[in-house]
């Protein structure tokens, strides 16, 4: 009689044990695939140099910048920020404000190719904050990362520059075929399983 009421009890309590872990993995995977999809077509990444962020990285090499308070400057050129993308976009929109407006040969550019290959367009002169919107389907991704530049080959310490913060918008253009969700999820796959051989 007392082993029928335990299993009873066990049916009971094991049932609905079974129940919560089951929906708690169904929702960890939901999660998991809206993270990957970006079902709104957008991300909005902006930099705050008070603190360490992985999805938007400071200015590099730290060697050519200077950390201020609440600001970078930069002392040489060429200079790289980069994003973290879950997965490709189609254009990107950075917004760059400056300490003061930058003076005349600074570019800013993206990452079209391997090595370094850039793709880089003239920044305008007398304005602190600036906008470019780049059509980014060609650019080249690394380890799903996007990298910027900052260039200009006649830096002096008197048109070195200054910069507060900087914004990237990613957006995507829809429709999102089935096909390429399935490529995102082979190469996350792939550098997941990379790590444990």
């Amino acid at each position: 009689m007392a082993t029928l009421s335990i299993k009873l009890f066990a049916m009971k309590y094991l049932n609905k044990f079974h129940v919560f872990w089951i929906g708690f993995w169904i929702v960890v995977l939901c999660l998991l695939f809206v993270k990957d999809i970006v079902p709104s077509g957008k991300l909005f990444y902006k930099k705050s140099f008070l603190k360490n962020q992985f999805v938007v990285t400071s200015l590099f090499p730290l060697g050519r910048t200077t950390f201020m308070e609440r600001a970078q400057r930069v002392d040489d050129e060429p200079i790289y920020f980069s994003v973290y993308t879950p997965q490709k976009f189609s254009q990107a929109r950075v917004t760059i404000i400056f300490d003061t407006p930058p003076p005349s040969g600074w570019s800013i550019g993206y990452h079209a190719g391997p090595g370094f290959q850039y793709k880089l367009f003239p920044a305008e002169e007398g304005k602190r904050e600036q906008a470019f919107i780049f059509d980014i389907k060609d650019a080249y991704y690394e380890r799903n990362r996007l990298n910027f530049i900052l260039s200009n080959p006649d830096i002096t310490p008197e048109n070195a520059l200054t910069v507060q913060s900087y914004a990237v918008e990613l957006v995507r253009e829809w429709p999102f075929s089935f096909i390429e969700y399935l490529s995102v999820w082979r190469e996350n796959l792939g550098r997941f399983y990379a790590r444990f051989l």
